[in-house]
Parts: C-alpha cells; structure tokens; sequence
C-alpha cells in the first residue's frame, strides 16, 4: 500500500518516512536509508524526519550516523524528546552507558512520560548491572500493567539476562497481541 502511495503521489513525504520505516523492520536497510533520505530531501528541515533517520540508521547498527541525524534534529527542535531517546539507544550500542542514562531521561522528561526506568534498566542490563536491573524489573511490570511498557519491552531484558524461558514467552505474547 506504501509503495502504491508512492506510485500515485511521488513527493508524499508521510509514506517515503512510513516506508523506510516499514524496510527497516524487515531489515532491508539500504532500502529504507533511500526512503528516509527522500523524505528529508522533501522536508528538510523535520526534526521527526531526522529522528527516524537516525532509527533506521540504529536499526543497521549504523551508530554513528544515527547521532549525527538525532543530533541534527536537536538543532531544529532541542527539547524533541524521540531524538533524546534514539541519542540514549545510539550511546547505549556504542557502550556509553552514562550518556545513555541521560539522554534516556531527557527524552522522557521532554515527551511527558514517566517511563524512564526502561531507558534505565536497557542500561543497566548492557553494563552488567543486574542486581539493579532485577530492582527496575520490578517497576516495569507495574508500568505493564498500567500500559506504559508492553511485553514486547520486557523480552529482550529478559534475553540479555539470560532468562531465555520468559524472553520467549513474552515475545510470543507481543506477537499475539500483535505489538510491533
């Protein structure tokens, strides 16, 4: 339906954004690099563009690249909270745990959010700081049950813990609740 969008409408910035998205999930990276690249030559001067620029770039594990268009969002908009949270999952592949932390809480004191223990035990859980990540588990499943945080978020905690039984059953439980 994407493609046929851009079929009919060419320039129609909302599906080349929705479609690089749609090509980076299906891991079809240099795919969705064009896509979003297309977008923001239509409107260049979106923050969200921007943003989700630097997720597809996050998605390819391209790091840098993702800062870069996270940090060139920040210039258009410097409290857009979603490039603060892709700048925090940029430093966290890049192992800098402490620039995560606080780009983590940023994004989420500026979208209005209280879920910032996510960003929180994402970091504690890649430094190898389970005790604190095992106490933070513990209020995520709280903010699961008030809608906050979807099991989709708790599976690949749980993975990276090494507790592969209920990563497993939480991730089939997303995809029967059809969680992207």
């Amino acid at each position: 339906e994407l493609r046929r969008a851009l079929d009919l409408k060419p320039n129609y910035v909302v599906a080349h954004h929705w479609y690089a998205e749609y090509l980076s999930a299906m891991g079809r990276h240099e795919q969705a690099f064009a896509e979003i690249r297309r977008a923001q030559e239509l409107d260049p001067v979106s923050p969200l563009l921007r943003a989700i620029g630097g997720e597809v770039d996050l998605h390819a594990r391209h790091y840098d690249e993702s800062t870069e268009q996270c940090r060139k969002a920040l210039v258009f908009d410097p409290n857009f909270g979603l490039a603060h949270r892709n700048l925090g999952l940029d430093y966290l592949g890049k192992r800098m745990f402490r620039k995560a932390m606080a780009e983590f809480d940023e994004g989420d004191r500026l979208i209005g959010h209280h879920s910032g223990t996510l960003g929180q035990a994402r970091v504690y859980v890649a430094a190898g700081r389970r005790a604190e990540a095992m106490r933070l588990l513990g209020r995520l499943w709280q903010q699961y049950k008030t809608g906050e945080v979807s099991t989709r978020d708790l599976a690949p905690l749980y993975a990276a813990l090494g507790d592969k039984q209920r990563a497993l059953h939480l991730a089939k439980n997303a995809f029967e609740q059809r969680d992207p």
